[in-house]
């Protein structure tokens, strides 16, 4: 989604643009004029081959899951790839990498009041959720790389909502909310950016971003009680009206463990019922301020251009997509 997002709107502004694929090619590259390479990030050759006569490397790809069965598949995406990425673009001698990451790195809180800003250092929750813990450490790879003598930024993008989530990140609870599969709320909230704005920001970072920094990219903080609630008028649907009480996290931390245990390809898990109760929320004032990103998509125009995408392909009610 990112990554086709970030190099349309290269190819837009002139840039020769190459791209590393294992799967087929995203739909919003179809007629784009990008030279493919097909490819593993996992093998290093493959990354050699990909980055030769390259100047700048985007590095957006990884893994967002918070299934137990993917803890290995999480380390291995986030973490040894990157450390593949990091150590081809030191022999390929690229001037500047951007390397993708994310405010689960950053971290959350239990407090709506507390706003984590690039300073933050990782707690045990975050140490113990696989996904926001390899993407903390796949930035452990890009700043050893760093101290290498490579040129690299890391971005933190907030939970980014747009067109082309084929994959459904973001999209599968905007399709529930719409298909009235959404009968409560959770109880947190979380950090937001639209795919338009996270691609401006990836390419100011690129531009005018210090090495080694890191810089967030949340355009906005909302609860789950307002964000489904400003979703469902977009939607043209109603919203839910009950929520998760916190106290009711007691209840679910063990019915987690246990489902993880029994089921472990299952959604449920420790790590997503933690989430349901967390605060996601961060500031992005270092990236404002420092790169001029100045984010401008709201979030009901993300939402629309997301379900545009899935009725454009048939995919705004059920059934998987195709890619």
């Amino acid at each position: 989604m990112l990554g086709a997002h970030l190099a349309r709107r290269l190819v837009e502004e002139g840039a020769q643009v190459r791209v590393l694929l294992r799967s087929p090619q995203h739909p919003l590259l179809t007629g784009v004029p990008v030279e493919v390479r097909a490819g593993d990030l996992e093998r290093p050759a493959d990354v050699d081959r990909a980055m030769q006569g390259c100047g700048t490397v985007f590095h957006v790809a990884g893994l967002v899951s918070y299934r137990r069965a993917d803890v290995d598949a999480l380390v291995r995406s986030n973490v040894i790839v990157t450390r593949n990425v990091v150590q081809a673009a030191l022999r390929c001698g690229i001037e500047k990498l951007v390397h993708t990451s994310s405010t689960a790195a950053v971290g959350w809180s239990k407090r709506p009041d507390r706003i984590l800003d690039e300073t933050a250092t990782p707690d045990d929750e975050l140490r113990r959720t696989p996904y926001a813990w390899t993407k903390r450490q796949g930035e452990e790879e890009v700043l050893g790389g760093v101290r290498a003598g490579l040129h690299a930024v890391i971005v933190n993008p907030a939970t980014i909502y747009g067109s082309g989530d084929v994959k459904r990140n973001t999209g599968a609870a905007l399709l529930a909310l719409k298909g009235g599969r959404l009968p409560m709320i959770p109880a947190g909230g979380q950090s937001i950016v639209s795919a338009q704005d996270a691609v401006a920001g990836h390419l100011l970072a690129m531009e005018r971003g210090r090495a080694g920094q890191r810089y967030i990219l949340a355009a906005e903080n909302v609860t789950f009680r307002d964000f489904f609630r400003r979703v469902a008028a977009v939607l043209q649907v109603p919203s839910p009206k009950r929520a998760l009480p916190p106290v009711t996290e007691l209840l679910l931390a063990p019915i987690a463990r246990l489902a993880e245990a029994v089921w472990p390809t299952g959604a449920l898990s420790r790590a997503s019922s933690l989430l349901l109760y967390r605060y996601r929320f961060h500031d992005a004032s270092l990236a404002k301020r420092e790169l001029g990103w100045d984010p401008r998509v709201t979030l009901e125009e993300a939402v629309a251009g997301a379900m545009a995408f899935y009725a454009a392909r048939g995919s705004d009610r059920h059934g998987p997509c195709d890619v």
